[in-house]
């Protein structure tokens, strides 16, 4: 099991719970999934092969938190 898989599985035992917030917003598992998702799918078109790192460099936030997920979803190497 990855651990990007632990989020879809939370997401589809918990999808109307809060899953994350920070100072400013709130987000739920259900909306956790699709914008990681979201943003995965970018991510692959930018650069489609596999294993390929991708640098974050941010504050704590739940901007933060998605980049992170979504890079992990993509199948890239987050750095």
């Amino acid at each position: 099991m990855l651990p990007i898989d632990f989020l879809y599985r939370a997401a589809q035992l918990h999808a109307g719970r809060i899953a994350a917030e920070d100072a400013s917003k709130k987000i739920r598992y259900a909306e956790l999934v699709s914008t990681v998702n979201s943003l995965a799918l970018v991510l692959q078109e930018k650069a489609p092969e596999p294993g390929s790192r991708v640098a974050l460099c941010a504050a704590n936030s739940l901007d933060y938190l998605v980049a992170m997920l979504a890079i992990l979803a993509a199948g890239k190497v987050w750095v």
